[in-house]
């Protein structure tokens, strides 16, 4: 079932975001999604309202009349009316004409029986719109073959249906749009269908016969509906690509302001008492007092599922009680029925307005507003309620303000805290739709801008700085004289402490100095002290880096270079500090990819420490002292390099003597050796020597023998005589220096002999 739509009253405000101006949602009255019609496509829409029934045509492609009620349920068809646009009710109602363009004959239908009789206009004429004036129906059609060529002004006789062709004086450029008053008067208005530049005339169609009065070429591209006002002093013009025309039938010249600005409307209808309802933009649609300018209009419908209005699809109830909408969906492009209710009764708008700033115990005045499209009754009253409680009716001024507007004042002290609310509400009358507003006004203590600035963010620690700063006490400028407190957060009063009191000249700016003693960020906070009654407190803050007093930190190691796993012993030396003693020793990866905190240490009165520290691979050795509260961090370290730990072990020997290992000349030497870190995979090398002549010589060099997967390995060393030789082998972990993670590092020498 469709929905009836009425003017909000009762309904949630809208509040403007940003201010204190509060609308009542009369302003835009929402228009609800329609109803379905049986009508693939629109052409035109006539109300039978003596039968609570619509009328509408599909145009090209369809083969008969759609019938609904007033709420757009279907009823039924008028069938056989092929291709049917234009529609017109004769002023009695008992008739209902249809054009028949493809059939070259206009219908008749009796709107009791619904029976229809064809009235053939002559073969070529291809009738399309149609009007009725001074007691005749009039219809446009062309004079070509095929719907083509130029055009002319037909009529037929309302009661006999006599047809009479060629009743105008000049020539269109094909079959002319027609229009005339909704009262049927005497007017009739013709117009170039297609164009830019348009052929416009006005005929006095008194007495059956047609007297043009005026003719005018006018600009109006993409032009969609044409219409009549009730008293025929106006004709409107709706076009898709220029302002919506009103202008004057004595001499079609423009008639005062447009309707709108839009240039995306499409339909244009006159109620008999002269209401008009236009399109606005896209999906907007007004309705206007007779001869209201775009200010003034009465009404203003908005759908975010429709397009308002379809070209040719506004008809009023002649009562003026209700407007028929026909709409295209905007996703699906069928049409749709709305019905509007009430639409020649005026919205009503309310707002209000207040200074933006309040303050507790402020005096001020809240400017009530009523906005409309129409006049409103001598007397009218507007009713108030602040915080819930009644106050005085007030009542609206006999001449507005500007612009449909009238202001009613309503003086008012803020209270001393929390905020006011105001609902504002106008009951309605005959003329004009009720409405309420509501007006919440928030009151606060002013809290005024405070700036505060240095002219250098460095300096040395006990160095005198000086700031200097501003407070405005906008809006209230006349607050000065105050004061603002200064505090500074340093690492030695984290929670802040105060530095001094001053004084805020006449000009709002004020200025401080102070000698900031301790290392590090210190910021200094400047906050304005309130005095007023009106008045917060605002502060600012500016940070200063502070360079701290300087100390030495020297670092050794008691050897140059360590096995893997090794204890480096780190002698530290510090010099003069004030809050602390604590110095923190790092190892660094030989990439820096990663540094480990190996020990802390706290320096003696002579400034010495010393730590124990493992180390594990190439890298360096760290010493930190991360400052206090008047010296500034400092640090030494130095490079260390972390040999491989290589081990190597004889094996299959069948005695030892003093250090040697004793072999049989038929059995062959196994050699173990083991690397940390693991190193899986990665080349040892094994030197073996023999000693003759008083020396060590090389027998064997092996440059890569490959760890296992426990970073170890065995090796057959083989060496079988003669009787009594003497040999020594040792390895070499990582011996191409491809592993940055460690230097090269040898096992010790392992002694054997050949003994038997």
């Amino acid at each position: 079932m469709i929905k009836h739509v009425k003017a909000a009253v009762g309904l949630p405000v809208l509040l403007l975001a940003g201010g204190l101006t509060a609308l009542s949602t009369s302003a835009h009255a929402a228009t609800d999604p329609g109803v379905a019609l049986p009508l693939s496509h629109f052409s035109h829409l006539a109300v039978d309202a003596a039968h609570g029934r619509l009328f509408l045509s599909g145009g090209a492609g369809s083969d008969a009349l759609a019938i609904t009620d007033l709420t757009g349920a279907s009823v039924g068809t008028v069938p056989g009316e092929p291709g049917a646009t234009s529609l017109q009710l004769s002023p009695d109602g008992t008739t209902l004409f249809a054009a028949l363009p493809g059939s070259d004959a206009i219908s008749a239908i009796d709107t009791t029986t619904l029976q229809s009789t064809s009235i053939p206009t002559g073969a070529g004429t291809h009738p399309d719109s149609l009007a009725v004036a001074g007691g005749r129906l009039w219809f446009g059609y062309t004079s070509g073959s095929g719907g083509s060529g130029a055009g002319a002004i037909g009529s037929v006789d309302l009661t006999t249906h006599a047809v009479a062709l060629a009743q105008d004086p000049g020539t269109w450029t094909g079959s002319p749009l027609l229009a005339a008053a909704p009262t049927g008067a005497t007017k009739l208005v013709a117009a170039d269908p297609t164009g830019t530049s348009r052929t416009f005339s006005v005929y006095d169609a008194a007495g059956g016969t047609l007297t043009r009065s005026t003719t005018a070429t006018l600009t109006v591209p993409g032009m969609t509906d044409l219409a009549v006002g009730a008293d025929e002093a106006d004709v409107y013009v709706e076009s898709g690509s220029t302002a919506d025309e009103r202008l004057h039938t004595a001499d079609l010249t423009t008639d005062g302001p447009q309707l709108r600005g839009d240039t995306d409307s499409s339909a244009v209808a006159v109620a008999p008492d002269g209401t008009v309802a236009a399109g606005g933009d896209g999906n907007e649609l007004f309705t206007y007092a007779p001869h209201q300018t775009d200010l003034g209009w009465l009404n203003e419908y908005f759908s975010t599922s429709v397009y308002l209005p379809a070209p040719h699809g506004l008809a009023w109830a002649p009562d003026g009680s209700k407007l028929f909408v026909v709409a295209t969906g905007m996703t699906s492009g069928a049409p749709e029925l709305l019905v509007e209710d009430a639409p020649e009764t005026a919205r009503t708008v309310l707002g209000g307005t207040s200074p933006q700033h309040l303050a507790p115990g402020e005096q001020f005045t809240l400017d009530a507003t009523v906005f409309s499209g129409e006049p409103l009754p001598a007397g009218a009253v507007l009713s108030v309620t602040r915080d819930g409680v009644a106050l005085p009716d007030r009542v609206v001024p006999s001449a507005p303000t500007n612009d449909h507007t009238w202001t009613v004042a309503l003086p008012d002290t803020a209270p001393t805290q929390g905020s006011l609310t105001y609902v504002l509400s106008y009951a309605g009358d005959a003329t004009h739709h009720a409405a309420i507003a509501t007006v919440t006004v928030p009151v606060a203590r002013y809290a005024p801008t405070v700036t505060l600035t240095s002219p250098t963010h460095e300096t040395a620690i006990d160095r005198t700085v000086a700031f200097t700063g501003t407070v405005g006490w906008l809006p209230h400028a006349e607050h000065t004289g105050e004061a603002v407190r200064i505090t500074r957060t340093d690492a030695a009063h984290p929670a802040g402490v105060l530095v001094t009191t001053v004084p805020v000249a006449a000009n709002g700016s004020f200025a401080f100095s102070d000698a900031p003693h301790v290392d590090g960020d210190v910021s200094y906070q400047a906050t304005s002290v309130a005095t007023g009654a009106y008045l917060a407190s605002s502060s600012a803050a500016d940070t200063v880096l502070v360079d701290g007093l300087k100390t030495t930190l020297t670092m050794a190691t008691d050897r140059g270079s360590y096995t893997y796993g090794a204890l480096a012993k780190v002698t530290v030396h510090l010099g003069t500090t004030d809050n602390s003693r604590t110095v923190k020793i790092w190892t660094l990866a030989y990439d820096h990819s990663s540094a480990t905190l190996a020990a802390t240490v706290t320096a003696d009165r002579n400034g010495n420490a010393t730590a124990y520290v493992k180390v594990t691979e190439n890298g360096s050795i760290e010493a930190w002292f991360e400052g206090d509260l008047r010296y500034s961090a400092t640090g030494a370290g130095k490079s260390v390099p972390v040999q491989d730990a290589v081990s190597a072990a004889l094996h299959g020997y069948y005695a030892t003597s003093s250090g040697w290992r004793l072999y049989h000349h038929t059995t062959k030497q196994t050699l173990t050796v083991s690397v940390a870190p693991a190193k899986p995979g990665q080349c040892l090398r094994l030197l073996a020597q023999r000693y003759y002549g008083g020396a060590w010589h090389t027998v064997a060099d092996l440059s890569c023998v490959r760890l296992g997967s426990g970073s170890s390995a065995s090796y057959s060393l083989a060496f079988t005589g003669p009787l009594g030789a003497e040999y020594r082998v040792a390895a070499e972990g990582n011996p191409t220096g491809a592993d940055h993670a460690n230097a090269a590092g040898w096992s010790s020498w392992q002694y054997f002999a050949i003994r038997t």
